[in-house]
């Protein structure tokens, strides 16, 4: 793969980084409750590696002599205001699973490119990380919920 192939894998990553709820998980912080204390740390780390990803794949762009392309916001996200993290989380594991899928891919189009190998290879291992991170957080919450929903069927009868 030539170097100008590369750049517009890494810019297709760049639009991938920014669609669906963790491209804008760093704005949900204000809206979304985060009283479990344990859920709120993991939802931070993931938003700040998220940002770090964004430069990660910039900075390797500019070093391949590229351009990176400007962000365009996932304007389908914009109404997630004031809706429970618990909710939020089957969304926000959907949203991972799509980038694995596509970083799988484009680190093996990349794979003769080192510099972008590289950088592509490290950012799909922290969202794999990530993915079992926010899994265990949806796992954890499912019990909760199940004695809310139960709790509310009982009154309902």
């Amino acid at each position: 793969m030539d170097q100008d192939t590369a750049v517009e894998r890494l810019n297709d990553l760049l639009v991938v980084e920014g669609q669906g709820l963790l491209g804008r998980l760093h704005e949900l912080h204000p809206f979304i409750d985060l009283s479990d204390a344990a859920a709120a740390g993991v939802l931070r780390q993931v938003a700040d590696r998220q940002q770090e990803h964004l430069r990660a794949l910039a900075e390797t762009i500019l070093r391949l002599d590229g351009v990176p392309r400007p962000r365009q916001p996932d304007m389908s996200t914009a109404r997630v205001h004031y809706l429970s993290l618990r909710y939020l989380l089957p969304y926000l594991v959907g949203d991972l699973r799509r980038r694995i899928d596509a970083y799988g891919r484009a680190a093996t189009e990349l794979a003769g490119q080192p510099l972008a190998a590289e950088t592509v290879g490290r950012i799909l291992a922290e969202h794999q990380a990530d993915l079992e991170r926010l899994e265990a957080l949806a796992q954890s919450s499912a019990p909760a919920e199940q004695a809310v929903a139960a709790t509310a069927g009982s009154h309902d009868a």
